[in-house]
């Protein structure tokens, strides 16, 4: 009887410290905006030509030397051609700024054989959110891999708050 009472009263605390966890964790994220909060309008992106994608796929790369010190899973804007000098971008065509925003950001995926499969910028008038769909492929091995993304949207001025799935090849 006494076992009895002992497993029920530790289950019971087991319960009540997973219920403050997760009441924690819930707490910490309700300040963000999500991709829930936001209406869905999506913002289309400015189509570039190859030669312009090839130098900012180059930029928005490991072999970049000048984006270690930035945070992964941030989205970013630039907006100003400063910003964008700050990064090491050589031959993009900084007049582009005048009218575009570049929106990147970088995200430690836990597999070696991940690769971005979409990329949807959503505006409810107020808020923007990315959603970044990540394409998990059947070869590799469990590690952390930079994976990268990057697009032109008309001129943004607000954050974006980041929304990432991972989809199973």
């Amino acid at each position: 009887m006494k076992r009895i009472i002992l497993k029920t009263a530790l289950l019971a605390l087991v319960a009540v410290g997973m219920l403050s966890i997760s009441s924690c964790e819930k707490e910490e994220q309700s300040n963000l905006p999500t991709i829930k909060d936001t209406a869905q309008n999506p913002v289309d992106p400015i189509v570039m030509d190859s030669s312009s994608v090839q130098l900012l796929n180059n930029l928005f790369s490991i072999e970049n030397p000048n984006i270690v010190n930035y945070q992964s899973d941030t989205v970013y804007v630039i907006n100003t051609a400063t910003e964008l000098l700050q990064l090491g971008a050589n031959g993009i065509d900084l007049d582009i700024l005048k009218y575009y925003s570049i929106v990147w950001g970088y995200i430690l995926a836990p597999h070696t054989n991940c690769e971005v499969s979409s990329i949807d910028l959503l505006y409810d008038g107020q808020l923007y959110a990315m959603n970044v769909n990540i394409l998990k492929g059947a070869e590799g091995y469990s590690a952390l891999t930079e994976v990268f993304y990057w697009g032109v949207y008309p001129k943004i001025t607000n954050q974006i708050a980041l929304n990432v799935s991972y989809i199973n090849e």
